[in-house]
């Protein structure tokens, strides 16, 4: 009897330090997460497609800069005495209860070009107007509009997008651009991109 109120006491130990609700498991949580940082190159406007050969001409239309954000997503891990502590992986399961966390949100994306466009766009100059963003919201579904109308919405910041040139240039040009991202936040990021020639 001694021994099976050993062993029973053992088995509590190890479910409170490691065991979880099976019936009410917690995390990676979509909406709780952190933005460290963003990747921006030039791509086919395609989810999964490498980034491109910077030395070949494209036509303006067929490429597009990608923006791909680094991401941590919130998870809850259950402690021995009911305390949970925020954990951040993009892997493992935990349990609840969850920790509330500040879902970061876009305030401000600036692009200017770092050479001259064409009459009308010098170098630094801001160029926002001449791009469209395709991106994908929190249920992964596919958006586009204009890039100051997508940041007027306030998006989440983990959005992964697109940024497609709707102008073209007046002839065959090298460009490269420099893309400056703000969270609400105040957590700010400078992004260049390789320098790549196009064509009308």
């Amino acid at each position: 009897m001694k021994t099976k109120i050993i062993l029973l006491l053992l088995a509590f130990e190890v479910v409170a330090q490691f065991g979880c609700e099976v019936s009410n498991p917690c995390g990676p949580f979509a909406s709780q997460f952190h933005v460290l940082g963003y990747a921006a190159f030039f791509t086919v406007p395609r989810f999964g497609a490498p980034p491109l050969d910077t030395s070949v001409v494209y036509r303006y239309d067929s490429i597009a800069v990608r923006l791909q954000p680094t991401v941590e997503y919130l998870l809850a891990e259950q402690l021995r005495a009911g305390f949970s502590r925020a954990l951040f992986s993009s892997a493992a399961v935990a349990c609840s209860p969850a920790i509330p966390y500040s879902i970061d949100t876009l305030s401000t994306v600036v692009v200017t070009t770092d050479f001259k466009y064409d009459s009308i766009y010098h170098a630094a100059d801001t160029v926002n107007g001449i791009f469209l963003i395709d991106f994908l919201d929190d249920h992964r579904n596919e958006r586009h509009s204009s890039l100051d109308q997508f940041v007027n919405q306030q998006p989440s910041a983990k959005s992964d997008a697109f940024l497609r040139l709707n102008t073209p240039p007046p002839s065959q040009e090298r460009v490269r651009f420099t893309i400056y991202i703000k969270h609400r936040n105040g957590a700010e990021f400078i992004l260049k991109t390789a320098t790549i020639t196009i064509k009308p």
